[in-house]
């Protein structure tokens, strides 16, 4: 297989897709997506997306999801497999990450984005885009596990499957892309209904979304290290 080096370019990007409508923002007319992405392995450099999904919601209705299975063009180890179930027979006939990522901003479009540790969903979801030479969404991107630990201090795990059990919503399947985005979308939701200051999007933002650059620059740090740079 031909290896593909991963390099990022930087730029300060605003903490919201337009900086001038910030005053505009409220809870009930903004959209978020709640997303989720399963992969071959843990490093985004080394490893690929095989699957994603989204969840839009506004005002606490969901309006929208959709999971796309993703052909990685790679072997999916076994011992990964046995996390999410998702085999190479599985994605054997879908499409790559060149179209699903293109039909993945479509579907996302302006909202702003929640993932559970999204420091992880936000880094293969960049290196991708970079990798397959689309341009790198700018939508604000949430961690409900930030979330999670103002919410619950009190907790002694903060993962998806803990929480959902501890408030209520578990469910049958976790490590599956559409599952745990529903699952990110009911705890942002519990957790809003039980500290409303939240709903303010400016200290929403302010308090729990992750720095796109911080996460292409830990990114490009971790590539010099592995490449033997400084």
């Amino acid at each position: 297989m031909k290896q593909l080096t991963t390099i990022f370019f930087f730029m300060m990007i605003p903490i919201l897709t337009n900086a001038e409508t910030t005053k505009e923002l409220n809870y009930t007319n903004q959209v978020f997506t709640a997303v989720d992405v399963e992969t071959t392995g843990f490093n985004a450099r080394n490893n690929k997306i095989v699957e994603i999904a989204a969840v839009k919601f506004k005002n606490g209705k969901t309006i929208d999801k959709k999971s796309w299975l993703v052909n990685p063009e790679m072997h999916i180890p076994y011992v990964v497999q046995n996390v999410h179930g998702i085999s190479d027979k599985m994605v054997a006939d879908q499409p790559n990450f060149t179209v699903v990522g293109t039909n993945f901003i479509d579907f996302v479009g302006d909202s702003i984005l929640i993932a559970h540790n999204a420091t992880f969903d936000a880094g293969f979801i960049y290196t991708e885009m970079n990798r397959n030479n689309i341009e790198i969404i700018k939508n604000p991107f949430l961690d409900s596990l930030k979330m999670a630990r103002l919410w619950y201090p009190e907790l002694k795990k903060h993962n998806l499957k803990y929480l959902s059990e501890h408030l209520g919503f578990s469910g049958e399947t976790y490590h599956r892309a559409l599952d745990d985005s529903i699952y990110a979308q009911m705890l942002f939701l519990d957790g809003l209904s039980k500290n409303p200051k939240f709903k303010d999007i400016k200290y929403l933002i302010n308090k729990t979304a992750i720095s796109q650059n911080q996460v292409l620059k830990t990114l490009n740090k971790k590539k010099r290290k592995e490449d033997g740079g400084k």
